[in-house]
């Protein structure tokens, strides 16, 4: 293996580098770590980091100078491969129990590391799995989102899978309900690649009502669920009623609408950085209380926390 070198950018990786084939870069939705070309004289140029769209197109060319390119890996591929077992399990499965046993199963694979962070691994592996098994927007929309918001991809894939894993636990499990969950909530942060907006202000009163409309008119994912493009309009809304657009209460709002806008308020804004060892306890500390959080909040987090933190055995949750 070769020791991962300083980038262009003078940015510096743990882990080793491996080989990958352009065979199987072409396979791969989205990077499973960072990527890079090695150049003639050794150094080292980032062409992807974690969690990028992969769109082959761009890295083919590189073919022409080069058998492979290098891969500094954050995930399992054992984790990964057991966790799509389970959600292809689900895709097909019609009995409602039999779904619900899938459920415990995913916690079984997903807890340990993720809840008790009994072993280290990156949040990289949820996002990489959720993404293998649901995603299916047209390419098309990661050419939009690269003119003008490609930043806003990472922190939406794991906002994604974090709402369909999350719909999940809470009872939510019929896979095309999870499909559409999963794929729609790429699209909060959409107006981002459409829309020039001149003030915060203007952000604040129209991004989330401009993101549902131009959803509506790209095409890019067609809902089997309809109603879960509502999802867009009141992801910045406020369980107090002090929303950015159009200040719904929390008794206004479905259960879906609650856990968007709490994740929305709860993961940090900006570019994320998938490195090894941030999923340790991720969701456990996600869902933990936190202090002098309004009691509205705190409550809802409570609950999401039993939710993942039932003890029963898969037929007593079932």
């Amino acid at each position: 293996m070769e020791k991962c070198m300083l980038d262009d950018q003078g940015s510096q990786n743990d882990g080793e580098l491996k080989p990958i084939t352009f065979e199987n870069l072409e396979k791969m939705k989205t990077s499973s770590g960072d990527l890079y070309w090695k150049k003639g004289d050794g150094k080292l140029i980032k062409l992807l980091h974690s969690g990028d769209i992969v769109e082959f197109s761009k890295l083919k060319r590189f073919q022409k100078v080069t058998d492979h390119l290098f891969i500094n890996e954050y995930t399992e591929s054992e984790f990964i491969e057991r966790g799509l077992e389970i959600l292809n399990q689900l895709k097909v499965e019609e009995s409602e129990l039999a779904r619900l046993n899938l459920r415990e199963e995913l916690k079984e694979l997903i807890l340990p590391i993720f809840w008790r962070g009994e072993s280290s691994a990156s949040l990289l592996n949820l996002v990489i799995l959720f993404n293998s098994a649901f995603y299916e927007i047209a390419p098309s929309f990661s050419e939009d989102m690269d003119e003008k918001a490609f930043s806003l991809h990472r922190r939406a894939s794991l906002y994604a899978s974090l709402m369909a894993l999350t719909s999940y636990m809470c009872g939510y499990t019929h896979f095309s309900l999870l499909k559409d969950i999963y794929n729609i909530s790429f699209f909060n942060d959409f107006s981002f690649s459409k829309r020039e907006y001149k003030s915060e202000e203007h952000i604040e009163i129209d991004h989330s009502e401009n993101s549902f409309e131009d959803f509506q008119k790209s095409g890019y994912y067609n809902l089997t669920n309809k109603q879960l493009s509502k999802l867009i309009k009141f992801h910045h809304e406020s369980f107090s009623g002090e929303g950015r657009s159009y200040q719904l209460n929390i008794n206004e709002l479905s259960e879906l609408e609650k856990i968007s806008i709490f994740l929305e308020s709860t993961l940090s804004r900006g570019e994320y950085e998938y490195t090894r060892g941030d999923g340790d306890k991720f969701l456990w500390n996600l869902l933990t209380a936190q202090e002098n959080e309004n009691e509205v909040m705190a409550s809802f987090r409570e609950y999401l926390f039993q939710k993942f933190n039932d003890n029963s055995t898969k037929e007593e949750a079932a």
